[in-house]
C-alpha cells in the first residue's frame, strides 16, 4: 500500500467522495450507516499507514545554537511543509510531557509550531500573537531544557493569527 506523504482529513475525503462519485453519493443517500462504515474503514487504513510512516525528529537541547537563532517566515505552504508539521506532531507525541513544539527545537529555522492541548491539535504556520489581555503566573517546562521548570508570567487571553497546514488563514483564540 502506498504511504501517504501528507495528512488527509478523512471527513473532507468522505465529503469529496460523496460529492464527486455517483456510486458513493447514492450509497450515502440510501444507507448512511453503510457510508459511515466506509468512512471509518478509510480512517482505519489511513491511521494504520500513518503509524508505519511516523517520523520522529531529534530534539535540540540546552546550549544548541539553533535554539537562539531567529526563525524565517514560511513563504509557501506545500507538501514539504505539511510533512514537516506531521513529523513535528509525531515528535511531540513521542515525548512524555510535551504540549507544544517549535520547528527550531528540531533544528529547522522556520516559523512553525505544533500544539497538543487537551486533545486539540493545532499546526500553525507563521503564528503571530495579534492581541493579548490579562496576566497570570504559570509553572512551565520546555522540551529543549529537560528537567527544568520555571515560573513565568503569561497573558490570560491571546488571539493568534496563523496559516493552517493548507495555507488558509486561521485565528486561534485561547483563554486560560
Amino acid at each position: 500500500m502506498k504511504k501517504y506523504k501528507q495528512q488527509i482529513d478523512i471527513g473532507k475525503l468522505g465529503f469529496l467522495i460523496k460529492k464527486y462519485n455517483p456510486f458513493f453519493r447514492l450509497l450515502a443517500e440510501l444507507n448512511d450507516g453503510l457510508y459511515s462504515n466506509l468512512i471509518e474503514c478509510l480512517r482505519m487504513i489511513y491511521d494504520s499507514e500513518k503509524e508505519r510512516s511516523m517520523a520522529i525528529r531529534e530534539l535540540r537541547y540546552n546550549d544548541d545554537p539553533v535554539l537562539r537563532k531567529s526563525c524565517r517566515e514560511v513563504e509557501e505552504v506545500n507538501d514539504r511543509v505539511r510533512q514537516l508539521l506531521d513529523d513535528m506532531m509525531d515528535t511531540l507525541h513521542n515525548t512524555e510531557s510535551g504540549a507544544a513544539l517549535a520547528a527550531n527545537q528540531i533544528g529547522i529555522l522556520r516559523r512553525l509550531v505544533v500544539i497538543d492541548y487537551c486533545d486539540q491539535y493545532l499546526k500553525l504556520v507563521n503564528p503571530k500573537i495579534i492581541k493579548s489581555e490579562g496576566e497570570q503566573e504559570c509553572m512551565e517546562g520546555c522540551l529543549s531544557f529537560p528537567n527544568r521548570v520555571a515560573k513565568t508570567v503569561r497573558p490570560q487571553t491571546v488571539i493568534v493569527q496563523a496559516l493552517n497546514e493548507y495555507g488558509g488563514r486561521d485565528y486561534h483564540y485561547r483563554r486560560r
